[in-house]
Order: structure tokens, then C-alpha cells, then sequence
């Protein structure tokens, strides 16, 4: 069986209920029931305890690679036989939280982990990004893939070369929305952003790329969202913000907001802001983490009938990825989540990193990381699924080109992915009556 740890909260029931399922998932085959026991290399992943449903799909994609990494020998490190472990801890939902459960991680012996999930978590509250994660990765010696913080200041950090991501940055985001908008013709836009590191490096980014390009930003607005002024976000009537934001009837109002994104489109709606426009209503762009189901459920349809936005996305018809769907489909595990197959390829480039530096240690597999993923030369290219194809050719000595279920990875030198895809989207009322996520184009970046 693949093993699972369920890090600090074993006496939380719900925790407990989520560990099971992902202990089915991993199942046991007749060949490792004959085995003796293996040592773990436990890889840690920082999650979120207050959210269930989240936290069992964000590890579904981490567990099912490991499964099948241990299915296939699992790795070979100084001639010892290793089984993949995931040990996760809870981030508290604030930087502080997250570095404390680092220390945990490390205090445990782990010496990589997943994530953190969220740019906030990753740069933290202070100007010089000191409370983050990612500059606390040295004093823990913890190596960081991420799959989801996308802050563009994240690549920039002087982490030691620790953090690495398998989602891009928001630079390339913000570049394809801008000439998006540009192409249409809409060239006046307002900004709604949350006052912490995704939002203002979305604004930046967007703002940067869109006035290059002959944009003009009408307004910059953004919102507390610390708790210290605002204790409910879902509750807070954001009027003062959006007046603000609507003050020059811009023609697209980009919204980098989460679940309070349902009370704002309300909010909107409640101010009649839409009849302030005589000819073309206003569009409302989005990314990512705007399309939650709080807002499909919750928000004012009459506003986010207007609503589109652009996101990373796998490539639908790669079939690897299509593989991807399917061993997930088959484990009853949701990937509605667009992060799902980079958290696959993080464990796959974690282990494929450590097993080609035949060490455990985060300064080994760090060096590592970037040679498993791009193609110089004769490379042999790997896909997931295939991880007994790639530690024999490590084991071998011979290089390997990771392509991955979210991408072609490709790390630069500074860990960040250089090559991918985009969707870009609108919201249309489905059946039922329900509003659903509408692919209009993708728009590829990279070599």
C-alpha cells in the first residue's frame, strides 16, 4: 500500500475521513503485498485543514502519482528501495502558519514539499517578503515545487534557488489578457483586486502589459482582506470599492477576487452600476481563482452573464493528459480543479529530480530539476505514467526530458515553467439554469 500521513490532525474526524479515502485510492497490489517493508521518503504538502472538499482534491493528484511511482519500484537512492509517502500539513491559512508548518515538516525529516498553495502563503506580508515560505525554505533546507501560487515576485526571490513551480507566473497571464482585451478594442479598464500578493501582482502585471500596449487603467482599487477591517468578506458591501471602480464606466472591469467574488457581482447588481450604460455593458474579467462555485451559485447572474477571463490550461487533446483524466475519473477524484495535473507533475519532478542526484537532500534535488525537464539534445522523453521508463534510464546514467500532464514543464534557471497553454473563457448559463465555464480560444506561450 502507498503510504499516507496524515501529518498533526489525526484527531480530527473530517481529517480523518479524507485520509481514508485517499488510502483506498492508493490500494495495494499482489506484487507489494510479497514485498518486506520499505523506508518512506515522505514529501510534505502544505493544505488546508478548514476546507475539506479542496483539501481531498488537491491530494487526490499528488496521491495517485505516487501510487504509480511506487507501483514501478518506486526509488533507488544509494541502493536503498524508497516508497513515496505524503505527509500533509495544515498552513493555517497565513504565512506564519505556513512557516510553522514547514518547521513541522522538517522537525519530521522532510526535506521537499508541495507547495505552498497560495502566492500569499509564498511571499507573506512584509515588503521584503521575510514572513514567506519561500525565504524560509534555507533556514529548513526544504526544497518547494508549487502548482498554484502564480505571483510574478515569486521569481524574483533570492531563495536559494528553493521554490520552484509547475504553473507559471501571472506575468504571462496578464500579457494574454491584456492583448486579449487590446484586440477588441476594449482599451478602458477599472481594476477590483484583493489587498495581499496575488492581487496586487495580477494588478501589476496586468497594468504593466495593458498600458504597453496603448490600455489605459481608469482605476486601481483594492480591498482589505487581512480580517483586521473586514471580518467577512462574504458579507462586506464593497460599495466605497466600487464606486471607485465604476466612476469612469470603464468598458471591462477585471476582478481578481476568490469566493467573495458572489458578494460583489451582488453588490453590483444592488447599485444598479449596469444602467449607468446606454450602449455596450461593461465585460468583467476574471482568472483562475475567480470561477468558484460560491459565485456559479451565489452570484448575480445579471452581471456574471458578462463575466470572462483567462487560465492556464492542460492541453485537452494531449492524450497523456487524457490518460491523466481517465486514472482520476476511475479514482472518483474531482479535477475540476485546473491545478490538479501540475500537482501530478510536481511529485513526478520531485522524484525524478531526486532519483537522478541518488539523494534525499533539498540542495541535491534542486540541482536536478531543471535537467529532468528540458531537451537539449538526446534526451529521452517521458511522460507520466511512465516513471519505470524513467528511473531506468536514471538509473542507467542517461538523461531524461520530463513532459508533463500540465505541460512541457521546461524550468528556467529561476524555476519557473517556460512553456504552456491558456484558455481563454465567458460564462454561459448551462442546462439546468446553471452557469458553466465556456472555452472560446487557446492561446499557447512559450518556445
Amino acid at each position: 500500500m502507498t503510504p499516507f500521513s496524515i501529518g498533526r490532525w489525526e484527531r480530527t474526524p473530517a481529517w480523518i475521513a479524507c485520509a481514508a479515502l485517499l488510502v483506498a485510492l492508493t490500494g495495494c497490489s499482489s506484487s507489494e503485498s510479497d514485498e518486506p517493508d520499505r523506508p518512506e521518503f515522505e514529501v510534505g504538502m502544505l493544505v488546508e485543514q478548514d476546507s475539506l472538499t479542496y483539501t481531498q482534491q488537491e491530494l487526490g493528484a499528488v496521491v495517485m502519482a505516487m501510487r504509480q511511482i511506487n507501483d514501478d519500484g518506486g526509488l533507488t537512492i544509494d541502493g536503498v528501495d524508497y516508497l513515496l509517502s505524503v505527509k500533509a500539513e495544515d498552513h493555517q491559512s497565513s504565512p506564519a502558519g505556513a512557516v510553522e508548518a514547514m518547521k513541522r515538516l522538517s522537525d519530521g525529516g522532510v526535506t521537499a514539499t508541495i507547495g505552498p498553495p497560495w502566492s500569499w502563503l509564498a511571499l507573506g506580508d512584509e515588503a521584503d517578503h521575510s514572513d514567506g515560505v519561500s525565504l524560509n525554505a534555507r533556514k529548513y533546507d526544504m526544497l518547494l515545487v508549487s502548482s498554484s501560487a502564480t505571483a510574478p515576485a515569486i521569481t524574483d526571490l533570492e531563495d536559494d534557488d528553493l521554490q520552484w513551480r509547475t504553473i507559471p507566473s501571472d506575468i504571462v497571464e496578464a500579457d494574454i489578457a491584456a492583448q486579449e482585451l487590446l484586440s477588441r478594442d476594449l482599451t478602458r479598464v477599472a481594476l477590483l483586486f484583493r489587498d495581499e500578493a496575488w492581487g496586487h501582482g495580477q494588478a501589476d502585471a496586468f497594468t504593466a502589459a495593458f498600458e504597453a500596449g496603448g490600455g489605459q487603467v481608469l482605476a486601481a482599487v483594492d480591498y482589505d482582506v487581512s480580517g483586521e477591517e473586514v471580518e467577512d468578506l462574504s458579507a462586506y458591501d464593497f460599495d466605497a470599492e466600487l464606486a471607485a471602480v465604476f466612476a469612469d464606466q470603464p468598458q471591462v472591469v477585471l476582478m481578481y477576487s476568490f469566493d467573495e467574488l458572489a458578494q460583489i457581482t451582488n453588490r453590483i447588481a444592488a447599485n444598479d452600476y449596469l444602467s449607468a450604460y446606454t450602449e455596450e455593458p461593461p465585460r468583467f474579467f476574471g482568472t483562475e481563482g475567480s470561477v468558484t462555485s460560491q459565485l456559479l451559485v451565489n452570484g448575480a447572474p445579471e452581471v456574471i452573464q458578462y463575466m470572462e477571463g483567462v487560465s492556464p490550461t492542460p492541453n485537452e487533446e494531449d492524450s497523456y493528459y487524457g490518460d491523466f483524466k481517465g486514472w482520476m475519473t476511475a479514482a472518483e477524484l474531482n479535477i475540476a480543479d485546473n491545478t490538479a495535473a501540475a500537482r501530478y507533475d510536481a511529485v513526478f519532478c520531485l522524484a525524478a529530480a531526486a532519483q537522478k542526484a541518488n539523494s534525499r537532500k533539498a540542495d541535491d534535488i534542486k540541482l536536478e530539476l531543471q535537467a529532468i525537464s528540458r531537451k537539449d539534445g538526446d534526451e529521452l522523453t517521458v511522460h507520466a505514467g511512465e516513471w519505470k521508463k524513467a528511473k531506468a534510464a536514471l538509473l542507467a546514467g542517461d538523461d531524461i526530458d520530463y513532459d508533463g500532464v500540465s505541460g512541457r514543464i521546461e524550468f528556467s534557471d529561476r524555476g519557473d515553467v517556460t512553456t504552456g497553454l491558456y484558455s481563454i473563457w465567458r460564462l454561459v448559463l448551462g442546462k439546468g439554469g446553471k452557469f458553466v465555464i465556456e472555452p472560446t480560444k487557446t492561446v499557447p506561450y512559450g518556445d
